[in-house]
């Protein structure tokens, strides 16, 4: 973890997928998102419940400007941003690629695509 965002919850609730890598996030305002890190999730394809939300990254800004959050597609509809916490969380494969490439990226080049890691 990273950063000067100090999580307090409760782990126990958060919902992680099965063979993924995901980025926790919390909704903040506009005048806190613009001092740190902002996830911009995708619109399409996520999984939407009451307390949670599992979707792809579209992109991830640093210390946008509101001008910058509206221009990146940033604003949730209820006019707040995804927080960048700097917790990163993965399960399965995803793990299993994780520890493989720190092992051996040093040696051998990867390529990391959306379902495989691919090293020489």
């Amino acid at each position: 973890m990273t950063g000067n965002v100090l999580p307090c919850f409760g782990a126990s609730n958060l919902v992680l997928p099965e063979d993924a890598a995901c980025i926790v996030t919390v909704p903040t305002t506009l005048d806190v998102a613009a001092n740190h890190g902002v996830v911009v999730a995708s619109k399409d394809g996520g999984i939407d419940r009451e307390n949670y939300s599992l979707c792809l990254v579209d992109n991830l800004m640093q210390k946008p400007t509101v001008s910058e959050l509206v221009e990146g597609h940033a604003i949730l509809d209820d006019g707040r941003a995804l927080l960048d916490t700097g917790i990163i969380a993965a399960r399965g494969k995803a793990w299993q690629d994780l520890v493989t490439l720190a092992l051996i990226w040093p040696y051998h080049p990867c390529i990391v695509t959306d379902q495989n890691l691919q090293c020489s």
